[in-house]
């Protein structure tokens, strides 16, 4: 299993706890979340303060092949999720912003399909795993000024 840190540091470990491989990154201020890509070739790496999400390669030892351009977390943490059938990833912004990296399985620095949804941060991002076109998202931010939390459905149509 993979572990990351607030010091941008990636583990990967064995069943009995011992470190296996040790990665650091450059890019942003803390690893908020670790996603393996549908396909198990692929983690895609979300940071804090980051404008981009890193794509690392299992099979070349966690080595970063690519980055994802267009994401903004800013000191936020966004959690995305991954589309089954190597169909990509999908998570918010602090922008409000959703965004579809529809070609990010096949670990290439590609451009994402955006969605303006609204004018508040979407810190969390989920796939319904039974019906995989159906997405989940968290809105808003600590501000009382704001909803911390509303659940919203989308259907995104050539997501199946």
């Amino acid at each position: 299993f993979y572990t990351g840190s607030f010091s941008n540091k990636i583990q990967l470990f064995d069943t009995s706890g011992e470190v296996l491989q040790s990665v650091s990154l450059r890019s942003g201020n803390g690893i908020t979340q670790l996603l393996e890509s549908s396909n198990g070739k692929y983690i895609y790496v979300v940071s804090r303060n980051s404008n981009k999400i890193d794509i690392l390669d299992i099979r070349m030892g966690l080595k970063q092949i690519c980055q994802l351009d267009g994401f903004s977390s800013g000191n936020q943490r966004l959690k995305g999720d991954v589309l089954p059938n190597s169909q990509g990833l999908v998570i918010g912004t602090d922008r409000g912003d959703l965004l579809w990296y529809k070609d990010a399985e096949m670990g290439i620095e590609c451009q994402p399909d955006t969605v303006q949804l609204c004018d508040e941060s979407i810190p969390c991002t989920s796939i319904n795993p039974q019906e995989p076109s159906v997405l989940a998202i968290g809105r808003g931010d600590r501000s009382s000024d704001k909803s911390q939390v509303s659940l919203q459905q989308l259907t995104i149509g050539s997501v199946s």
